[in-house]
């Protein structure tokens, strides 16, 4: 009997997958993902901040619903890692065959995982990629199959490039994984749709949560540090952009093909929704990248006053200043 190639119209009874791309910066995350979902291969390199896909697929002659989270991979984001981590049912570990560094990282990435599930296992496929490269290749077969071996993981070797090499085979498989993972019972009615309209968006309403308590954060330490009414004016004008922006968030989520990216200040996470224009794109993470340094320096400048002040009250709270604001969000 033929399989239906179309998704039924009520959907609201297909499970829907939760699933979240991690891995350090440049192992080609982004470039698997898009490959699954649009079918072609993205040849230059633009750090991801975060992007949601969210796809009716077949997998083993079923329908179900896949909504996934590609992630930052750079250093600087690290922080967010554990509210994407808190979201997903599934994850992709991904490390580039070129890059011992992002192969090294993996097996700490996987123990986050379980740190923040609170489990002894969860599902996760361990992803080589960019097997393409054969010249370049610096990381070897039997190297990922001894790592998955040792962290008790499935393995799979794939190339986004054209034409691909298990790229289906890959979120297909996770899909499988997480399917036949023990789940518990809040997390099972999500998954059979139960709670779907609640479940769909990322982040939660827990990671919303936390980003307005980091925002509550470094109000407190801006209003220690920032000497003058002016510079308050400007720092509760940003603030309030950081409310528009997570307000925009909830508004625009769900809808499929919307990309959106984080940028981060002084202060917060900034979220702008932003249409499918690849190059304007680009062109705004460049700025907010440039942006982002400058600001670097100024924070620096600000703990070198903080530094000098004379009589703190509090030697231990002035140490709590000094490391809030010299550590990245």
């Amino acid at each position: 009997m033929a399989l239906n190639k179309r998704p039924p119209e009520d959907d609201s009874k297909l499970p829907t997958y939760k699933l979240v791309v991690i891995g350090e910066g440049g192992v080609g995350k982004s470039s698997l993902t898009i490959q699954f979902f649009q079918k072609q291969f993205v040849d230059y390199y633009d750090p991801t901040i975060e992007d949601q896909y969210i796809q009716h697929c077949e997998v083993d002659g079923n329908w179900v619903i896949m909504d996934v989270l590609d992630t930052a991979g750079q250093e600087e984001f690290s922080a967010m890692r554990e509210q994407y981590m808190r979201s997903g049912k599934g994850f992709l570990l991904v490390y580039s065959v070129t890059d011992e560094r992002s192969f090294q990282e993996a097996s700490k990435l996987y123990r986050q995982v379980l740190r923040v599930k609170d489990r002894a296992e969860y599902p996760v496929l361990l992803v080589a990629n960019k097997i393409d490269l054969v010249g370049q290749r610096k990381v070897t077969e039997q190297q990922g199959r001894d790592l998955a071996d040792e962290l008790k993981l499935p393995y799979i070797e794939t190339s986004a490039k054209d034409p691909p090499v298990n790229v289906d085979s890959a979120f297909h498989e996770l899909v499988r994984i997480v399917k036949s993972f023990p789940v518990e019972d809040d997390e099972r009615k999500s998954q059979h749709g139960a709670s779907k309209n609640a479940e769909m968006e990322f982040p939660s309403q827990e990671a919303t949560s936390e980003l307005v308590k980091q925002m509550t954060k470094h109000e407190r330490l801006g209003q220690h540090v920032l000497q003058n009414k002016k510079e308050l004016l400007i720092y509760e004008e940003k603030r309030e952009k950081c409310r528009e922006a997570m307000r925009a968030i909830e508004k625009n989520r769900t809808k499929q093909g919307k990309k959106s990216w984080f940028c981060v200040s002084e202060t917060t996470f900034l979220k702008f929704p932003t249409e499918d224009v690849e190059e304007d794109l680009r062109g705004e993470q460049k700025f907010i990248r440039e942006k982002y340094v400058e600001t670097q320096e100024e924070m620096k400048q600000k703990v070198h006053e903080l530094k000098q002040m004379e009589g703190a009250r509090d030697l231990e709270q002035r140490g709590f200043l000094l490391q809030a604001m010299t550590k990245q969000i």
